[in-house]
C-alpha cells in the first residue's frame, strides 16, 4: 500500500521525499543521480547537474503527485471522489461527489495529445480517454484549455501527493485585486472582517443591495459574489453548498422581482412618453400645418412658431430633395444663409454669406458660384442679378442657420429617413 505522504517509487520501494535530506524541499527538482556538488562563500551548498544533464527540473512534490496518481487509476483499490467547493466568496464548504470516469484500461504519464502533453492520461487500448494536469508552479494556458480534445482535470499537486483517490481540482478566487478591495471599501470592513459581514447580509436577501449605515455591496459584485471561484477542469457543473444555494435562490428571486418591477416602470415611461408626443404633434399641426409628422421640443415651439415662414421659403427655394439637404445640413452646422429680397427684381431669395468656405456652399451650385478672389456670389433664381457680397447685410435681411434648418427638415420627414428625438 503506498504511503499517504509525498514519495518516489524507486528501485522497488516508496520513497518519502523526507528520507533525502533532512533539509530537502519538496519544491526543488529531482533527479535520480547528483552529478555535483556546489559549496561557495556566498550561496548554500547545493547539487547541480553537469552540462548535458537530461533532468527536467521537475520537482519531487509534482513527480510523485504525477506516480500516484497513474497509479492508483492503473489499480483502482477504491472509488474515485472530486472534491468540490462552494462558488460563493467567502464559503469554505466542501463537498466529496463520486467521479464517474469514462471506460479507460490503465493510466500513463506524459501523454502526447496533439500539440500538448498530459502530466497524466486515462488510456483506453492506446488512445487517452481523460487527461490529468498536476499544477504545481505552471497553469494550464487558456490555449491548452480550450484545444484539448479530451475531458480534463487541473488537480494541486500537494492533495493528489497524499490522496490521489480525492481528486481536488485547482480553485481560482475570482473576486481579488481591485474587486475585492472595492468590496472591502463598499462594506467598510478588512479583510479577515469582510466574510463574516458578507454573510450577515447573505443572510437577509433584501439587504445585499441596500444602503445600510452608509455601506453596501457594489453592484457591479452583486452577481460575481455567487460565482466567485472557478475550477480547473471541464466539464464540471457549478455546486453551492445548501445555505449558500438558498442564498442564491432568494438573491434571483430578489432580482427578478426588481427586473420586472422596473420593466413595468419603463413601459409605463415610454406609453406616457408617446402619449405626450401626440398630444404635441396635434397642438403643433394646428400652427406648421397638416404635413408636419413629429413635434418640436418644447423648448423650441416659439422660436421655429416665428420664423416658420421664413424657413418653409427656403426649403422650397433651395430645390434640393429635403433628405439630401438635412444631410448637408447635418454635416455643415455652421452654414448661415441670408434671407433677403433681390436688388433687381426684389423677388424672396437665399444668399450665402461671403465667409463662408467652398466645402458648405457648393453644394448650392449653379446659383451660388465662386468666384475671384474666392468669395461665394449668389444669384437670383428668378431674374438672375449676381448679389453685390458685400452688400448682404444692408437692408432688412434674416439670418438662417443650418442646424436650425435641419431641425426644421427633420419635423417634416418620415421617422424611416432620420433619427427622431423628442423631450
Amino acid at each position: 500500500m503506498p504511503p499517504t505522504l509525498p514519495a518516489v517509487w524507486l528501485t522497488g520501494r516508496w520513497l518519502h521525499m523526507v528520507a533525502l535530506s533532512p533539509t530537502w524541499s519538496a519544491t526543488r527538482a529531482v533527479s535520480l543521480r547528483r552529478e555535483h556538488l556546489r559549496q561557495g562563500r556566498v550561496v548554500v551548498a547545493d547539487f547541480s547537474h553537469k552540462s548535458g544533464s537530461t533532468c527536467t527540473g521537475e520537482s519531487i512534490l509534482h513527480l510523485s503527485a504525477k506516480m500516484r496518481l497513474a497509479h492508483a487509476l492503473t489499480h483502482r483499490e477504491q472509488s474515485f471522489v472530486i472534491r468540490r467547493v462552494c462558488q460563493r466568496f467567502g464559503c469554505e464548504a466542501t463537498h466529496d461527489e463520486p467521479w464517474q470516469p469514462p471506460a479507460f484500461d490503465h493510466a500513463a504519464e506524459e501523454v502526447a495529445l496533439g500539440d500538448y502533453r498530459l502530466d497524466v492520461a486515462a488510456m483506453r487500448e492506446q488512445s487517452a480517454v481523460f487527461g490529468f494536469e498536476v499544477y504545481h508552479r505552471h497553469r494550464v494556458g487558456r490555449v491548452k484549455a480550450a484545444q484539448l480534445s479530451v475531458p480534463w482535470l487541473e488537480l494541486q499537486a500537494e492533495a493528489t501527493a497524499r490522496d490521489p483517490y480525492v481528486l481536488c481540482p485547482v480553485v481560482d478566487e475570482l473576486i481579488v485585486g481591485d474587486d475585492e478591495k472595492d468590496l472591502r471599501c463598499g462594506l467598510r470592513t478588512t479583510r479577515a472582517e469582510l466574510p463574516e459581514k458578507l454573510a450577515w447580509r447573505l443572510s437577509q436577501p433584501h439587504l445585499l443591495y441596500r444602503y445600510l449605515e452608509g455601506t453596501r455591496v457594489p453592484p457591479k459584485l452583486v452577481n460575481l459574489i455567487f460565482y466567485a471561484r472557478s475550477e480547473g477542469g471541464s466539464g464540471l457543473v457549478l455546486w453551492w453548498c445548501p445555505a449558500c444555494a438558498a442564498q442564491r435562490e432568494a438573491q434571483t428571486a430578489l432580482r427578478r422581482a426588481d427586473i420586472e418591477r422596473q420593466t413595468a416602470e419603463r413601459h409605463s415611461a415610454l406609453q406616457e412618453h408617446r402619449r405626450a408626443i401626440q398630444q404635441a404633434l396635434t397642438e403643433q399641426r394646428e400652427v406648421f400645418g397638416a404635413e408636419l409628422m413629429h413635434p418640436f421640443k418644447p423648448g423650441v415651439v416659439e422660436f421655429f412658431r416665428k420664423d416658420a415662414a421664413a424657413l418653409r421659403f427656403a426649403a422650397s427655394y433651395l430645390g434640393h430633395p429635403a433628405d439630401q439637404l438635412l444631410e448637408h445640413f447635418e454635416k455643415h452646422s455652421r452654414l448661415v444663409l441670408i434671407a433677403r429680397r433681390c436688388r433687381s427684381c426684389h423677388w424672396p431669395i437665399l444668399c450665402v454669406d461671403p465667409l463662408e468656405p467652398a466645402e458648405r456652399f457648393q453644394f448650392f451650385s449653379p446659383w451660388v458660384e465662386r468666384v475671384s478672389p474666392g468669395y461665394p456670389i449668389s444669384e437670383c433664381r428668378r431674374c438672375g442679378e449676381r448679389q453685390d457680397p458685400f452688400g448682404l447685410y444692408e437692408g432688412k435681411y434674416r439670418l438662417l442657420y443650418a442646424h436650425s434648418l435641419a431641425v426644421w427638415l427633420r419635423a417634416f420627414l418620415p421617422a424611416s429617413q432620420h433619427s427622431v428625438e423628442f423631450n
